[in-house]
């Protein structure tokens, strides 16, 4: 079966579909995107396993260290204030 859909709704998904991304909290997005780092170096049949436990413990690593934080600029050029987001 085959439809013929208006450009407009397709830019109109295609917009949606991208404010959707930006709302998602960072946190949220940095976690999903490490996660799918770890399932594709273990799935790499191309990987030698002696790489494949470097490559996985760096990103196990990034992953465990994500923190719940947005750095806030102050108006000391020197430092940096740290804000936590609670949920």
């Amino acid at each position: 079966m085959l439809a013929l859909v208006d450009p407009k709704i397709l830019d109109q998904l295609r917009v949606d579909r991208e404010y959707k991304a930006i709302q998602r909290p960072a946190l949220a997005v940095a976690k999903t995107s490490l996660s799918l780092d770890i399932s594709r170096i273990l799935n790499d049949e191309t990987i030698p396993d002696d790489e494949k436990v470097k490559l996985y413990g760096n990103a196990l690593r990034r992953y465990v260290n994500i923190r719940n934080e947005i750095p806030a600029p102050t108006t000391d050029d020197h430092t940096t204030t740290t804000v936590t987001k609670v949920a």
